[in-house]
């Protein structure tokens, strides 16, 4: 069964008022007790001391009961905090891995409420900008050869080899070869018509 954060806050506080409603009726009873026995001391004639004793041992009581309380509400209050905070630590650590470039980080989901639920999405936006990241490396790395063979081609027209044409691909470098080779054609042209004047001449 799944708990949401507010169930565990309302859960929570529905045990301390349960303990704190406890302790007011021990304590309302006590008090009653006090008094009758209170009561029944006086009309006996008994002195002020058994009085006292009575009064000390219901104020004993209820130093017992402040205990109780104070423990169980800080138990309680560990306990729902150390759920909270666990996942919470959990997600501020794979933030901190991220910051120091570890993209392969991922939260560990130690919860099943709304923490847990974003711990799991965080989990997946991270997988998929590292796919993304991924593949976009691999797009450069592609570019960046593709690039270095088109310049390699250049380098021989550059020489004055105008028989050769770039290849022609389909990536972006292809547009570059294909107006490269219209380049060179069009230099062959030129060139074909210096000679024939040449030769006019």
């Amino acid at each position: 069964m799944t708990f949401t954060i507010r169930t565990k806050l309302y859960a929570g506080f529905g045990i301390v008022l349960l303990i704190m409603a406890g302790i007011g009726l021990i304590n309302w009873r006590n008090t009653r007790i006090l008094v009758t026995e209170s009561t029944r001391l006086y009309d006996n004639g008994e002195t002020q001391s058994a009085v006292t004793l009575a009064a000390e041992k219901s104020e004993r009581v209820q130093m017992v009961l402040l205990v109780v309380a104070v423990i169980a509400g800080g138990s309680v209050a560990t306990l729902l905090t150390s759920n909270l905070g666990r996942q919470v630590r959990r997600i501020m650590d794979t933030f901190h891995h991220i910051n120091q470039a570890d993209y392969t980080a991922r939260v560990e989901v130690v919860s099943k409420d709304e923490l847990g639920t974003m711990a799991t999405s965080l989990n997946a936006v991270l997988d998929h900008t590292l796919t993304l990241m991924l593949q976009s490396q691999q797009e450069r790395d592609s570019m960046q050869a593709s690039i270095m063979k088109l310049l390699e081609e250049v380098t021989d027209v550059a020489e004055g080899d105008l028989t050769l044409e770039a290849e022609v691909t389909e990536d972006a470098t292809g547009v570059l070869a294909d107006s490269f080779n219209y380049m060179i054609q069009q230099l062959r042209g030129v060139v074909a018509r210096v000679q024939e004047t040449t030769l006019e001449v």
